[in-house]
């Protein structure tokens, strides 16, 4: 089985033009299995040191119908790569998006990691860091960006 990463966030214009480049990747010969990440850079809990962030947060596998308080992008990626047959699984996590990436990528052992980045200039990259960079730099498996 072929396995994919597609990390989204709540942008709907990245996250088309990753089911855009996915849709336009050779044919693999292998069933595909999609894995869509969610990641939560800050959580309220309701109160400290009682876990329940983790408990609840820290990759949760879930149909659409129970899943909450996900962007609309997530639904969108799901719903695409299950048209072009892929088996979907949905995984939230809370953290720095890079880190969450990387190791959910080795978790599910992805063969690839599907990124849609961002426009930034050269000093936007500098002062405010790029998850992009950090993922394509930390993967020990290829990293396509769509742009």
């Amino acid at each position: 089985m072929y396995s994919i990463l597609v990390p989204v966030d709540d942008n709907e214009e990245r996250a088309e033009m990753q089911i855009n480049t996915i849709e336009s990747l050779p044919p693999i010969d292998d069933k595909v299995e999609a894995h869509v990440l969610y990641v939560y850079e800050e959580v309220e809990t309701p109160g400290e040191g009682d876990g329940f962030a983790s408990a609840y947060l820290d990759d949760v596998n879930a149909s659409l119908d129970e899943l909450r308080d996900l962007p609309e992008t997530v639904e969108t990626t799901v719903d695409a790569l299950e048209d072009l047959g892929a088996a979907v699984t949905v995984h939230e996590l809370v953290g720095d998006p890079a880190d969450a990436i990387l190791s959910t990528a080795e978790d599910v052992d992805a063969d690839v990691v599907m990124m849609g980045v961002r426009d930034r200039s050269p000093i936007g990259k500098v002062v405010f860091g790029s998850v992009s960079q950090k993922v394509i730099l930390g993967s020990e498996v290829p990293v396509i960006v769509a742009r």
